[in-house]
């Protein structure tokens, strides 16, 4: 019909016309685009997404800064051991010996030794001075909760055990999942990978010992919704 119309106007009045064609066909559009904007549906899609964003806001301001290394303690001997905060491991393990399988209750149960060597007290290049420390070896009993497969570089990939341990870190109370493995060529006896780490940690690996060098804050342990444990100290080879 605007092409028979067109047709039998003159060239002035043809141009005029197409102009308010598309004025009004832009128009429409813009009207169309509003109302789909405002409908039910786009609102509340867009109001889950702010949400999303400021769930993961308040995660990220709950989260402590922690340095690459930070002190931990083990158990309710209160074991204070170092561990390494490794964002390229996966899982968290800890140094163990002797581990034993068992069925305990017609369920499968782990035990193992944690060990630390003694040192004694010494004055370091910088003229800081270090107490002595007293050689442990603990020996736990914990239910196992699998079996992880572990790959390693240019090796097979072997089974370990996972056990639960609560672990307390810069004050707070955290229930950790550790495989058990023999970490004495390493510096560090735990390792806390990124299933402890992406809800608690954003690791500084500039600087070490960032959190609180107590058991716990004023004294009372403070729980937290993850896991983590401890380990001996043993030869300078990094992980």
């Amino acid at each position: 019909m605007l092409v028979l119309l067109l047709l039998n106007m003159p060239p002035m009045e043809q141009h005029e016309l197409m102009r308010i064609h598309q004025s009004s066909l832009f128009l429409w559009l813009l009207c169309l685009i509003l109302n789909l904007w405002t409908a039910p549906g786009w609102a509340e899609s867009d109001l889950a997404a702010k949400k999303e964003r400021s769930a993961k806001t308040e995660k990220l301001n709950e989260k402590r800064i922690m340095g690459w290394v930070e002190n931990v303690y083990i158990g309710n001997r209160q074991t204070k051991l170092k561990a390494k905060l490794d964002t390229g491991a996966k899982t968290s393990s800890i140094q163990a010996n002797d581990i034993e399988h068992f069925i305990r209750d017609q369920q499968p149960w782990v035990r193992f030794v944690i060990k630390r060597d003694g040192k004694k007290a010494y004055i370091d290049k910088k003229g800081r001075s270090h107490p002595e420390k007293k050689a442990i070896e603990i020996t736990l009993e914990r239910p196992l909760l699998r079996t992880a497969k572990i790959k390693q570089h240019h090796k097979k990939s072997v089974e370990r055990p996972v056990v639960t341990l609560d672990m307390i870190l810069g004050g707070k109370h955290y229930p950790v999942e550790f495989t058990l493995t023999d970490r004495r060529k390493f510096i560090y006896p735990v390792l806390l990978g990124r299933r402890f780490l992406r809800n608690v940690a954003i690791v500084d690996p500039s600087s070490t010992f960032l959190t609180s060098n107590t058991q716990s804050d004023n004294g009372h342990h403070k729980d937290a919704e993850i896991p983590s444990q401890q380990a001996p100290k043993p030869v300078k080879l990094r992980p």
